[in-house]
């Protein structure tokens, strides 16, 4: 599993709601050395997505939202459904935080349309 990741959010990174996020994780060992994953491995990973003022987990359309670029890139995805400031944790299957994990990001109310 690796120890550490580059993620390429700063800490105020902004969406609307509706919007599709998208992030590229770059994985890397703890001598920052490149790590690549077999699918199992993958599949190990676990990214949770929680509101950062509660424990209340942001529902998901998308429940399958890693996706392999390369051999150690991974590109996660998923769609903004509701506004707030939340966390995205990523984790392996025993709960032990991936490095500079949580990464912070809001959601600000989308577009309103006229009928």
């Amino acid at each position: 599993m690796p120890a550490a990741c580059s993620f390429p959010w700063s800490s105020n990174i902004s969406y609307r709601a509706g919007d599709q996020v998208v992030a590229m994780l770059f994985l890397k060992d703890r001598f920052n050395n490149s790590v690549i994953l077999t699918q199992n491995e993958l599949m190990m990973l676990q990214i949770t997505i929680y509101r950062a003022s509660t424990s209340e987990m942001m529902t998901l359309v998308d429940a399958n939202i890693l996706t392999r670029i390369e051999e150690n890139t991974i590109k996660i995805s998923f769609f903004s459904k509701q506004s707030g400031t939340f966390q995205l944790s990523i984790t392996d299957i025993y709960g032990t935080s991936i490095s500079a994990s949580p990464y912070l990001f809001s959601v600000v109310p989308g577009r309103k349309y006229n009928s």
